[in-house]
C-alpha cells in the first residue's frame, strides 16, 4: 500500500522490569515479522480477529516495508466498506486486581493516513472487558469539523486538545489502574489527560480485548474516507501492585544532537537502559548504559552516542535490585 508514512525522528517510553510471577510483565507483544504479508491478513494470525465483514475487500492486512527500515506493519482502513464500523481486536483476558496487576501500561506505535477523496473518519484504541462490554476508548478523529484526539469514558467523549500530524508514526502511551478507575495518557510525550476517570460505564473492570476500530463519519458506509492507520507495534504489560517507578525529565538532544535522558535513581537499585527500534526486540548493549546508584537522590544522566542510530528508536528504564 503506498503511503507517505514516515517514521519520527526520536521517542521515549520509560518501563519498569518486573519479577515474572503469575500474569505480571508483558501480556502481550505484537511480533509482524512473523505475520503473512497481504491484504486481509492481519485477521486470524497470531489472535486477531475482525468482524466479519472486515475479513475481505483489503480492509485490513499486513505490508511490508510501507517505511523504509520499519519490516511489517498492519493497516485498517483505506478501501470501501460495507459496513460503518470495522475493527481488529485481541484478545487478553486478564483481571489486573485479581491477578495482583491493577496497573496496565500499552504502548503502540501509530500513524494516521489521511483521505485523499474528501471524507474523512475516525480510528479507536478500544478496551472492553472479559464480557465484551465497552469500558473506554482513546479516539483519533480526522473530521475537519472535529479534529485532534479524544477519549471516551463510555458516557462523555472529552476533546485532549491535542492533534496528531498526518504520515507521523508516534507512540501512544496508555496507563490504566484497574483498582481505582483511573487512566492516563500520553503522545509522543505529550500529555493526553492525566488521572482520570478511566470508565463510566459501570461494567466490570478487567481487561478482557483491546481493538484498533474504523467508524465511518457518515450513516452510508459508501461515504467512507480512503483514510487508514498503521500499526506498527503493540505491547500490553501488567504492573503488580507496589511496582517502583522512575521519575525522569522530557527526553531531548544535546548540543551535539544526540538523544539524551534524565532521571533520579533510589540506593539499592541497578537502571539498564534498553533501546528498541521497531518495538520489537529489546536490546542493552548501548554504551555506558548501567547506572548503579550508591547515593540518594543521585542523577542519572545517559546520552545514547551511537553513530549507528538510525532514525526512529525507543528507550525504556529497567530496574533491577542491586546485586
Amino acid at each position: 500500500m503506498a503511503s507517505s508514512l514516515h517514521s519520527i525522528i526520536f521517542g521515549i517510553t520509560l518501563l519498569t522490569a518486573l519479577a515474572a510471577h503469575g500474569k505480571t510483565g508483558l501480556l502481550y507483544s505484537t511480533d509482524f515479522e512473523n505475520f503473512n504479508v497481504g491484504p486481509d491478513l492481519w485477521n486470524g494470525q497470531h489472535g486477531w480477529f475482525s468482524n466479519s465483514y472486515a475479513q475481505t475487500g483489503g480492509l485490513q492486512g499486513i505490508d511490508n516495508g510501507v517505511i523504509e527500515g520499519l519490516g511489517k506493519s498492519s493497516f485498517l482502513g483505506f478501501h470501501q466498506p460495507t459496513v460503518g464500523w470495522n475493527y481488529l481486536t485481541r484478545q487478553i483476558n486478564h483481571d489486573p486486581v485479581g491477578e495482583g496487576t491493577a496497573t496496565i501500561e500499552i504502548d503502540t506505535l501509530i500513524g494516521l493516513e489521511d483521505s485523499t477523496n474528501g471524507k474523512y473518519d475516525s480510528f479507536f484504541a478500544t478496551f472492553y472487558n472479559t464480557q465484551g462490554d465497552f469500558l473506554a476508548a482513546i479516539q483519533f478523529s480526522n473530521e475537519r469539523e472535529s479534529f485532534g484526539i479524544f477519549y471516551d469514558d463510555g458516557v462523555t467523549v472529552r476533546n485532549t486538545t491535542v492533534q496528531f500530524l498526518h504520515g507521523e508514526l508516534s507512540l501512544l502511551v496508555i496507563s490504566i489502574d484497574f483498582q481505582n478507575n483511573l487512566w492516563s495518557a500520553d503522545f509522543d510525550g505529550i500529555p493526553l489527560f492525566e488521572s482520570v476517570q478511566f470508565t463510566a460505564s459501570g461494567n466490570a473492570r478487567d481487561l478482557g480485548t483491546f481493538a484498533y476500530e474504523w467508524i465511518v463519519t457518515d450513516p452510508d458506509p459508501a461515504m467512507a474516507g480512503n483514510n487508514w492507520l498503521l500499526v506498527a507495534d503493540c505491547s500490553i504489560w501488567a504492573i503488580p501492585f507496589g511496582a517502583p517507578t522512575v521519575d525522569t525529565s522530557s527526553p531531548s538532544f544535546n548540543n551535539d544532537g544526540f538523544p539524551t535522558l534524565q532521571f533520579s535513581g533510589e540506593i539499592g537499585w541497578t537502571y539498564q537502559i534498553e533501546y528498541t527500534n521497531s518495538l520489537g526486540q529489546w536490546l542493552s548493549d548501548l554504551p555506558n548504559s548501567t547506572f548503579v546508584v550508591t547515593q540518594p537522590g543521585q542523577i542519572i544522566n545517559f546520552i545514547d552516542e551511537d553513530p549507528h542510530r538510525p532514525e526512529m528508536r525507543y528507550y525504556r528504564v529497567r530496574r533491577l535490585v542491586t546485586p
